[in-house]
């Protein structure tokens, strides 16, 4: 099974289009602050690559700021296992 991570599009669907003004909805929703270069990582940072850990305490406040409920994980979905993507 592999995670597709997809922040960017689930941002854009909030009408959130900088990360900055995701930082600002986390602080405000749930009085929990990254750092630009922290935001920078969970957007995929200059390689475009998902971020290989999440504190569940940033997931909870992402989770906010993108007004998702705590069971839909709507920044990322799971595909069904692949030859592409078995571990």
């Amino acid at each position: 099974m592999t995670i597709k991570w997809s922040l960017r599009l689930a941002m854009a669907k909030e009408g959130i289009f900088s990360l900055a003004e995701l930082g600002r909805r986390m602080e405000e929703q749930s009085n929990y602050r990254l750092t630009a270069p922290a935001l920078s990582r969970l957007a995929g940072g200059k390689t475009g690559e998902p971020p290989k850990e999440i504190k569940l305490a940033t997931l909870n406040a992402l989770l906010d700021a993108l007004d998702f409920p705590a069971t839909d994980f709507g920044v990322f979905q799971y595909e069904p296992s692949s030859a592409a993507n078995r571990a």
